[in-house]
């Protein structure tokens, strides 16, 4: 499932930075690494509430309403650092998938 939705992200976001100004892994995974962290906190939390709508760039995610922003951000940088080869992909794509895979959704 997860090399599934890594292909998946690969596909659906090929943008670099240098083609549309879209922040990358490596700059989301720098925001992340310094204090404060604020920047970091705020685009996690914005991919989180577009998730909470529903499929976002193909993926779903399942958050509890307890979920702190810390360990949302905690999720992505997981990926970041299991996945270093994949940081010069999209940041938002980046962090969908890192919360989808960290709160899939169970079928009923």
């Amino acid at each position: 499932m997860r090399s599934l939705l890594l292909t998946v992200l690969i596909a659906v976001l090929p943008i670099s930075s240098a083609e549309a100004d879209f922040q990358t892994g490596n700059e989301l995974w720098a925001a992340c690494n310094q204090r404060p962290r604020q920047e970091c906190i705020g685009y996690v939390e914005a991919i989180a509430d577009a998730l909470s709508l529903g499929d976002f760039l193909g993926l779903q995610a399942c958050m509890p309403q307890t979920l702190t922003s810390g360990q949302a951000v905690d999720v992505v940088l997981k990926l970041l650092r299991d996945h270093p080869e994949k940081r010069h992909f999209g940041a938002v794509g980046l962090v969908a998938l890192a919360l989808a895979q960290g709160f899939p959704c169970r079928s009923q």
